[in-house]
């Protein structure tokens, strides 16, 4: 029997926000989330939340706290440092909640880039640099789910 990838979980529930037509019922927990990111994320992984968030390399280098230059020397098989890879399987995480919420990950990543009177007229794509800005998009999509704003 192979090693299993213990990512496999977030890059089916990645895969399932590629499609679509597809419903993401698929829950990443905090537990879950702290493993992958101990173990280290793979670079392939940060391609594919990279891509699903439809942004260029230079820009999501900047999410994630480092340089086009270093993340272009990591391998696709290569581990992320903790740091970057805390990044990435919490964008990942949000992009799953808000594809969930919005029910289409593109009009998830249409909120994203519209200035949002809750956040002071930014948009929320300038706020998840920072993991606290990353939790302040997550509890804006919260509050959208649970209608408590539109």
């Amino acid at each position: 029997m192979g090693a299993r990838r213990p990512e496999k979980h977030l890059l089916n529930a990645l895969n399932a926000i590629r499609r679509p037509d597809s419903a993401v019922d698929i829950y990443i927990d905090d537990m879950e989330m702290n493993r992958l990111i101990r173990i280290g994320i793979p670079k392939d992984l940060a391609l594919s939340v990279m891509e699903l968030l439809e942004t260029t390399k230079t820009a999501f280098a900047g999410l994630i706290g480092t340089s086009v230059r270093t993340f272009d020397r990591l391998a696709a098989e290569d581990r992320l440092k903790e740091y970057m890879g805390d990044k990435v399987v919490h964008l990942a995480a949000l992009l799953i909640h808000g594809t969930r919420v919005f029910g289409d990950r593109r009009l998830f990543l249409k909120w994203l880039k519209e200035p949002n009177d809750a956040l002071a007229g930014q948009t929320p794509l300038d706020l998840v640099s920072t993991q606290a800005g990353i939790a302040s998009v997550d509890n804006l999509v919260g509050q959208i789910e649970w209608g408590e704003l539109t």
